[in-house]
Order: C-alpha cells, then structure tokens, then sequence
C-alpha cells in the first residue's frame, strides 16, 4: 500500500514537461511506497520519448488540452485554449488518478505556468508545490522585462512574443 499519491502536473508546451517529468521520476525512485501521476496533455505525453523506463509507482495521465476546434490554433491560441479549459480537465484528470490508484492525491507539484493548479489544490484540500522549470537566464530575464524593455527598446507586444509570455 502507498504511503502518499503525488499528482506531478507539466504545463504542455516547449520542454516543460520533459524537465518536470525527470523530477517526477527523480522523486519516485527516492519514494518507492508513495505512488506519482505525472498529468500533461496527450500530445506532451507523447512527446516524452516513448523509451523512458517508467518506474513501478509512476504512472502517465492524460490532460484534455483544450482544443475544441477543427482548424490546428496558432502557439498562442493553443496555451489561450489549454488555460481556459485547464480548470476543469485538471479536476477531471486527478479524479481518473485517484480511481486508477485507489488512493486519494494528497500533494500536487506542477510547474508554475500552470498557475491555476494552486485552486484545484485548494478545492482538494491539500498541498501545492509549484516548480520553475526554466533555465537561470531565463528567469533572470522575466524578471527583468521592464529593463530589457527599457533598454532594448521593445513593446510589450514583441516581448510577449520574444518570452512566449500569454498576456
């Protein structure tokens, strides 16, 4: 029987999910009684390379991501769908985890982009630890915008692209 059952939840887009999923399996290796649903959309799930050797307490949950549309949306409309439907698909994704492992989920890690998940891990009751995936500089960066602007001479537009920020 699992001690715990750790939802570990990838914002879907660039290689957030590759890097969060390495922690995820990181933490399950040095947890083996506790059990770990890593949740990303399918596309992301898929992307993480199918050779991966999964541990015996991780398992792969699917997330819906929000496209409702026939036509392929831009990167942007993409994150805009993802974040709009993510409530609600999260919810749905951690009960499936919960049925699966006959255990309720008594932590989520997600990555911060997926900012939302702190909600979800307040409705549930449990705990929310949120984790920058990035590099250095690029945190360095965000955090710098205003100065970057300032300095570079860019607007808010051609920053927003330049970071794949959604306003």
């Amino acid at each position: 029987m699992t001690e715990s059952h750790v939802a570990v939840v990838a914002f879907p887009f660039s290689s957030h999910a590759g890097s969060l999923f390495s922690l995820a399996r990181a933490m399950s290796s040095l947890a083996p009684s506790s059990h770990f649903s890593f949740l990303s959309t399918k596309h992301s799930l898929a992307s993480l390379n199918s050779t991966l050797h999964l541990l015996s307490n991780i398992s792969l949950v699917p997330i819906l991501d929000g496209v409702t549309s026939p036509h392929v949306p831009s990167h942007v409309e993409a994150i805009e769908m993802f974040l709009k439907s993510f409530k609600d698909s999260l919810r749905e994704s951690l009960k499936a985890a919960e049925l699966a492992q006959g255990c309720k989920v008594s932590c989520i890690v997600s990555d911060l982009f997926v900012w939302l998940t702190a909600d979800v891990a307040d409705e549930m009751a449990v705990k929310w630890v949120p984790v920058r995936t990035g590099a250095p500089l690029d945190l360095y960066a965000r955090l710098h915008a205003d100065f970057i602007r300032e300095v570079v001479g860019v607007g808010d537009e051609d920053l927003v692209e330049a970071f794949s920020i959604v306003p």
